[in-house]
């Protein structure tokens, strides 16, 4: 009897494997074991030999995994690895966690992303090669844990390795350095730097601003009733950076406000001010705020979500920072009610984001309603708002992205309506915990939203389940094309399931959380939607 040409064992075994030849030219005999263990391709008597894909196409699949498949993908084979490994496209996609006491050099894959959330281990000349390949380096606590403490000293001496740095975070800590620190070199490639809630940093913040000279963005965040700010630290450590500055995010403080408004000669093109205290003590000086943008007219990104709240008092203000920011393209508020009127002062918007009192709704209505359209804007994220006034959704004719969150509407059927004039609309996120005028099981004919390719549906206890029920089925109907629908908190019963079977055809991903799927059989969901790519049902 002839033997396995690999492992040279007899082709017939007792326990009934047989030999398969393989698919090359020398046409030798193996198990099919020891061929998946060698990476011989096997052939098969029922189908032709399939052509071996180039490289730069597994490349180009790979793209569209995440870092978990993409890791399971690289231990598929040796050509896999070799591929992942040799592509700087997809390896910048993974992320050594460095967590342990110990490290183990020689498992570490050559990535250009860490985080690091332990410092024991982290020395000897293993770090020195590995640090050199490091684009970002994430230096934070463990979650739920106490804040630890840490040397600068210890942080500088690591740092000195990564010299391709071009991102630096470090957060969560306090430093207990009795001395001051230096450093003697420079990672003059560093070009955005995060200082997240770091504790004890008195004196100590002038080092990073020598080592990491170049620095584009800065995030300079804590939390007020930890942190102990020197204001005019902080906007001294800003104005080392004010020549090639273009993004800024900082808690901004009264004090700190004031010495931001002494600073010159910065350029911003993104800001985010934050005022991370109790309500009763908010911000009070819209004015001040208001010096401080006329002093960075160049701004495209503005976000003071965190900073004030805009209501009938103030909310003139939305209307004059049209005027004075018309580079804008995102922002971002607070408000307790908004009159989108203003929106035909900032042409240029694209992003608008309003967020509002949980206990108290933010009300959206316009006061001068004229039904002009606001062209530019791509993206509408509402949470916490009751949107009194659906037609200003028809206001919006080339909306791309729409989220509402814990959010009410006066009229289910007015809102389709204003939603079917949203032609341009792929991606839809609702959560809606409340509808003024409850559905009807009266047949809606609104317009069908044929861009739209991805749907999230949540429901709440507020809801009842057969109103939900019938929101969901009449907009399962107007979306035929979609190809991924997310599902929280709904039953999954017949009628639900039933108009998911007969509209959406093209459905690629079906995702559900909360939901009753005891009752549901995966292999019949399958069986209905022929073109399921995934299906997750929790």
């Amino acid at each position: 009897m002839e033997s396995c040409e690999i492992c040279g064992q007899s082709r017939s075994l007792a326990d009934g494997t047989i030999g398969v030849p393989c698919s090359g030219p020398c046409g030798q005999t193996v198990h099919a074991h020891c061929a998946a263990v060698s990476g011989v391709r096997l052939a098969n008597a029922d189908c032709a030999d399939l052509p071996e894909l180039a490289d730069g196409v597994w490349t180009e699949v790979f793209r569209n995994l995440s870092a978990n498949v993409l890791l399971r993908m690289r231990l598929v084979c040796r050509r896999w690895r070799d591929i992942v490994t040799g592509s700087p496209a997809l390896m910048a996609e993974l992320t050594v966690s460095l967590r342990g006491r110990k490290v183990k050099p020689d498992y570490l894959l050559p990535v250009s992303k860490a985080s690091l959330r332990s410092f024991e281990g982290i020395d000897g000349g293993w770090w020195e090669s590995f640090g050199g390949g490091l684009v970002e380096i994430e230096i934070k606590s463990r979650q739920y844990e106490d804040t630890p403490r840490i040397k600068l000293a210890g942080v500088l001496k690591m740092l000195k390795h990564t010299p391709n740095l071009r991102r630096l975070e470090l957060g969560g800590c306090y430093l207990i350095d009795k001395h001051s620190v230096s450093a003697d070199y420079c990672l003059e490639k560093v070009e955005k730097l995060v200082l997240d809630n770091i504790q004890n940093h008195a004196g100590r913040l002038k080092i990073f601003r020598k080592i990491c000279p170049n620095v584009k963005s800065l995030v300079m965040t804590w939390f007020e009733e930890d942190a102990v700010v020197d204001p005019v630290e902080v906007a001294k450590f800003v104005k080392g950076y004010r020549s090639g500055l273009e993004e800024l995010e900082v808690n901004c403080l009264d004090q700190c406000l004031t010495e931001l408004l002494k600073l010159d000669r910065l350029n911003l093109k993104k800001l985010t001010l934050t005022y991370d205290t109790p309500e009763e003590k908010e911000f009070k000086d819209d004015r001040k705020l208001m010096k401080l943008l006329r002093m960075h007219r160049s701004l495209e990104y503005l976000d003071v979500q965190g900073m004030l709240t805009f209501n009938n008092r103030n909310g003139m203000m939305l209307n004059e920072l049209g005027q004075l920011l018309p580079n804008l393209k995102f922002l971002s508020i607070y408000a307790s009610h908004v009159d989108p009127s203003f929106l035909h002062q900032i042409v240029k918007l694209q992003t608008f984001k309003i967020r509002g009192r949980e206990k108290s709704l933010t009300s959206i209505r316009s006061s001068t309603f004229t039904g002009e359209s606001h062209p530019n804007l791509r993206e509408l994220h509402l949470t916490n708002v009751h949107l009194n006034d659906e037609h200003v959704l028809a206001t919006l004719p080339n909306l791309r992205i729409l989220s509402l969150k814990k959010c009410k509407l006066d009229s289910w059927r007015a809102f389709l309506t204003a939603l079917s004039a949203l032609p341009l609309l792929q991606n839809l996120k609702l959560d809606i915990y409340k509808v003024g005028c409850e559905p009807t099981r009266h047949t809606l004919h609104p317009k069908a939203l044929t861009n739209l390719r991805y749907l999230k549906f949540t429901s709440h206890n507020t809801t009842a389940k057969d109103t939900a029920r019938h929101m969901l089925v009449t907009l399962v109907t107007m979306v035929p094309n979609l190809w991924e629908l997310h599902l929280k908190y709904i039953e999954l019963g017949p009628e639900v399931l039933g108009a998911i079977f007969l509209n959406l055809t093209q459905l690629k991903r079906f995702v559900t959380s909360g939901c009753d799927t005891e009752s549901v059989l995966s292999c019949h969901i399958r069986q209905q939607c022929c073109a399921l790519e995934e299906l997750k049902l929790k």
